[in-house]
C-alpha cells in the first residue's frame, strides 16, 4: 500500500526515551554556548517545509546567532539575539524536500564572534493509510500511561501509568476489560521513602510490567526509584516491594513461566539482566551482557520471551546489538551487531523464521534480522522515533509504536507497510494478546488532549486476514 512520505527531525540525544521522555531534536557537540531544537508545536513533528523552534543558553547578551547547513545547499534556516540572560529562542523554517539523515548545522555567533556545530536529524513520516483493514477502538484510562499485557489465563488486560518526574504524584496500575477496555479494577502505589539527600522520590511509580499466570503475579518496573514490585493480578493488591536500589533504572520484564524464572533489563547505569525467583520473589542471579563493540556498553533495554528455542532476546541502545540468553542456563549465548540501527529500543521475535524485530530510536526504522545468519532481512523506515514493537502471531503481523510520529505502523512479516494508524500524540507501546489483537498506549500531551492517555486495541477486519 503507498504512503506518501514526509520528513521531521528530531535529535540524536534520544537516552531520556529509556522511559519514553521526548529529547531535543538538535544537540549542541562544542562546549560554549547550548542549542536544541524541536517542533514548534509541542505536540507534533517537524516537517520539511515546516517549523521548528531552536532555543540556546549559555550565550553574551545581545549575541547574534545566525543558523546556516551547507548539507542543505547552504540554506539560511534563521536566527536571531540572546536575551539578556543570556538566551535564545527563534522559529526556523526547515527548507522543503529535505530527505531522511543526518545533517551537520553550523551556527555562527557574532558580538562577539564564535561557532558551534550542531547535528539535524530528518526523520521520516508515513501518512496515515490502511484505516480500512483494521478495526480500532481507544478508551481514555489513566494519565500518563507506558505499557500493557495480557493475561491468557484470566483473560484480563494490565496497564501502567506514571506521570511527570519525581516527586511522581501520579501512578496507577489498572485492570482492564480487554473487550470494553473499561478499568475494572486501579490501584496508586506506595510512597516511597526519601532520596538520600533528603529529597522526596514521590511515589513508586510504574512502567513496564510482565505476567505471571503460573503464581498470579505482576512484575512491575518502579525505573524512579531503581526497584521492582510484586502484585497480585486478582485484586491488584501488592505483594512484594523491593527496596530503592535493587534494579538499577529497571525498565522491562520478561517471565518465563516453565523455569520460573523472571528477567528485568536495566536500561542505565548497568549492563545486566537480574533473575529472581518467581515464587520465592528473591533475586537469584545476574546476567552480564557484554558489548562486542570496542569503547561502547551493552545496555539492554525491550525484553523478548522466545519459549519456543527456550531463549531470551534484547537489543542495546547505546552499541546497537542484540543478544540472545539460554533460558535453560540463564547464560548469554550470543552477541551480535544490528546492521542499520542507531539507538536500538524495541525487540520483537518470530520462532517460525528465526527473524528478530528491532525498532530503533535514532535511525526511525524497522530492521529485521535472521539471526541464524545475522543477514538484514529488510530496513523499513517506519516514522519518527520507534520506541517498540510486537509481532503478533495469529495474523504473523508487526506493530510498531512510533513516539515521534504519534503513529502504530503495521508491517507484515516481510517488512511490507499495510498501515499507519493514530497512536495518540506520544505513541508509548504495543503488546500482542495472541488472539489477533494489539494493544497500545500512549502519553498525552496536556490535558486537553483528547486523544491521549488511551489504551487502544488495533484488530485486522475479518475480510483483510
Amino acid at each position: 500500500m503507498a504512503s506518501r512520505l514526509k520528513t521531521s527531525f528530531r535529535g540524536a540525544a534520544l537516552a531520556a526515551l529509556l522511559l519514553g521522555v521526548s529529547a531535543p531534536a538538535v544537540s549542541a557537540q562544542d562546549a560554549g554556548p547550548k542549542l536544541s531544537a524541536g517542533p514548534a508545536a509541542a505536540a507534533y513533528s517537524v516537517i520539511a517545509g515546516g517549523q521548528a523552534k531552536v532555543s540556546g543558553a549559555g550565550l553574551q547578551p545581545g549575541q547574534a546567532v545566525s543558523l546556516t547547513s551547507s548539507a542543505l545547499g547552504g540554506a539560511a534556516l534563521g536566527g536571531g539575539l540572546a536575551d539578556a540572560e543570556g538566551k535564545f529562542e527563534a522559529v526556523v523554517t526547515v527548507p522543503a524536500g529535505t530527505a531522511p539523515g543526518d545533517y551537520p548545522v553550523q551556527a555562527a555567533l557574532s558580538n562577539p564572534a564564535g561557532a558551534a556545530q550542531l547535528t539535524l536529524h530528518v526523520s521520516p513520516y508515513l501518512e496515515f493509510s490502511g484505516q480500512e483493514a483494521f478495526d480500532l477502538f481507544g478508551r481514555k484510562t489513566s494519565r500518563g500511561l507506558y505499557q500493557t499485557a495480557y493475561s491468557p489465563k484470566t483473560g484480563k488486560l494490565f496497564a501502567t501509568s506514571a506521570v511527570g518526574r519525581p516527586p511522581v504524584k501520579e501512578s496507577e496500575l489498572l485492570r482492564l476489560n480487554p473487550e470494553t477496555l473499561e478499568v475494572e479494577a486501579r490501584v496508586t502505589p506506595a510512597e516511597a521513602p526519601a532520596r538520600p539527600d533528603g529529597s522526596a522520590w514521590g511515589l513508586y511509580a510504574l512502567y513496564g510490567l510482565g505476567l505471571d499466570d503460573a503464581n498470579g503475579n505482576i512484575w512491575t518496573t518502579n525505573t524512579r526509584q531503581d526497584t521492582i514490585a510484586v502484585y497480585r493480578q486478582s485484586d491488584l493488591s501488592l505483594v512484594k516491594q523491593f527496596p530503592p536500589g535493587a534494579v538499577t533504572h529497571a525498565r522491562d520484564v520478561a517471565v518465563d513461566e516453565e523455569r520460573g524464572r523472571v528477567y528485568i533489563s536495566t536500561a542505565r547505569g548497568a549492563s545486566t539482566l537480574e533473575v529472581f525467583d518467581a515464587k520465592t520473589l528473591e533475586h537469584v542471579g545476574t546476567v552480564a551482557l557484554v558489548s562486542k563493540t570496542e569503547g561502547k556498553e551493552f545496555v539492554p533495554m525491550s525484553l523478548e520471551l522466545d519459549p519456543v528455542n527456550d531463549r531470551l532476546y534484547t537489543v542495546s541502545m547505546p552499541s546497537d546489538e542484540w543478544a540472545a540468553v539460554d533460558l535453560l542456563t540463564s547464560e548469554v549465548a550470543y552477541v551480535g551487531p544490528v546492521p542499520g540501527a542507531k539507538g536500538a529500543s524495541g525487540v520483537a521475535f518470530d520462532p517460525q523464521t528465526n527473524r528478530l524485530y528491532v525498532a530503533s530510536q535514532q535511525s526511525d526504522n524497522l530492521v529485521i534480522l535472521d539471526t541464524t545468519t545475522n543477514a538484514v532481512v529488510a530496513d523499513v523506515p517506519v516514522g519518527a522515533i520507534p520506541l517498540n514493537v510486537a509481532f503478533e502471531p495469529k495474523n504473523r503481523l508487526i506493530y510498531v509504536a512510533n513516539r515521534g510520529a504519534g503513529t502504530i505502523a503495521i508491517l507484515n512479516a516481510e517488512g511490507e507497510i499495510l498501515g499507519n494508524l493514530p497512536g495518540g500524540v506520544y505513541a508509548n507501546h504495543v503488546a500482542e494478546d495472541g488472539l489477533g489483537n494489539v494493544y497500545t498506549t500512549d502519553r498525552a500531551i496536556n490535558d486537553e488532549d483528547p486523544a491521549g492517555d488511551m489504551v487502544r486495541r488495533i484488530s485486522p477486519k475479518a475480510a483483510s486476514r
